[in-house]
């Protein structure tokens, strides 16, 4: 058993004794995103790796209309360098990583239903993909960026009424989804 289905039974038998002990009307669900990770330095100038959930189409100026398209994840970059005061302002730091996250609940209501993995995993293996632009919308290639890192997280949630979520368990990443691609999760 791998730490990723580990954490997935842990997270149903958190799930059983809740439900068995409140007395209070308590639903799950699952919330799932993916995490995107980059270099800024890889491409000097800002940009953003927008991701989709179905087919991409062709005209990069299409991409953000698509409905197919899910969100994006931006990295403000500034590829001038000046000096101030005796210190450089505006360059690009070779270590600078962007983080960012993309929700894909609202996208899987519409396209799956559910949010179980059992439904949701096989979906994003096969619709999840991912693309890269300029803030003007010019593509880059993924191949450009090889610090380029998209990996699906999910977390399960416990809604009891007329209360906010409370996460049960640990978030589990899925590497296995978008490992094997450019871009994609690499080996831990």
């Amino acid at each position: 058993m791998n730490n990723r289905d580990a954490v997935l039974r842990q997270a149903d038998r958190a799930a059983t004794d809740a439900t068995a002990t409140t007395g209070v009307p308590t639903t799950y669900t699952w919330l799932w995103s993916t995490r995107v990770r980059v270099k800024e330095s890889e491409v000097g100038r800002s940009f953003q790796v927008l991701i989709f959930l179905g087919s991409v189409p062709e005209n990069p100026r299409e991409w953000i209309r698509a409905t197919s398209y899910v969100g994006s994840v931006s990295a403000f970059v500034s590829g001038t360098a000046g000096q101030r005061g005796g210190e450089s302002y505006g360059q690009v730091q070779t270590d600078a990583v962007t983080e960012g996250y993309v929700h894909l609940n609202p996208a899987l209501a519409k396209n799956v239903g559910r949010t179980d993995p059992n439904n949701v995993r096989p979906y994003l293996k096969d619709n999840l993909d991912w693309r890269i632009q300029l803030a003007d919308g010019t593509p880059i290639p993924l191949e450009r960026l090889p610090s380029l890192e998209v990996v699906v997280v999910a977390v399960q949630l416990e809604m009891r009424d007329g209360e906010l979520p409370i996460p049960v368990g640990e978030p589990v990443l899925h590497r296995d989804i978008t490992s094997g691609r450019l871009g994609g999760a690499r080996p831990e």
